[in-house]
């Protein structure tokens, strides 16, 4: 897409488990662009996703859910210098609205980012039509293996 090869600053997911596969296109563009990842942070009664540069695949080790994460202390990332944003979820609907894994991590998140929000799924996760909440984050644009949603 356009708006990812414009982007010098990529907001990606670490894939796990059943989403769509992520580390070969990390692999790829570490060192030609800015890789952002989300990391898992406690907080008093809630967790919170907040964005850590990656620089190197040797900075991820297993964090919570089992999912990689780079566990270094470092300053997040500004989530509003984002550009583009590769989104994982359990299902999209056809109007690009996305159900995850019902902690509200993401969309807390997207609500941040100005840039181009793309959800990475599978043809099997697109349906008609999914609940949505009034803080639920659209995507931009749904990419399956057979094509756009836009």
């Amino acid at each position: 897409l356009p708006a990812f090869q414009k982007a010098q600053i990529i907001c990606t997911y670490i894939s796990h488990g059943t989403e769509v596969d992520t580390k070969k296109l990390i692999q790829k563009y570490t060192g030609k662009k800015t890789i952002v990842i989300p990391h898992i942070r406690k907080k008093t009664g809630k967790n919170r996703l907040i964005l850590k540069e990656l620089k190197s695949a040797h900075d991820l080790k297993p964090h919570h859910f089992g999912i990689l994460s780079i566990h270094e202390k470092k300053t997040p990332f500004d989530a509003q210098k984002i550009e583009c944003t590769l989104v994982p979820g359990i299902a999209f609907a056809r109007n690009k609205h996305r159900i995850g894994h019902g902690h509200g991590f993401y969309d807390e998140l997207l609500s941040k980012i100005s840039g181009t929000k793309i959800g990475l799924a599978y043809a099997c996760q697109i349906h008609d039509h999914i609940p949505e909440a009034t803080h639920d984050v659209p995507m931009d644009v749904v990419i399956t293996e057979n094509g756009l949603i836009s």
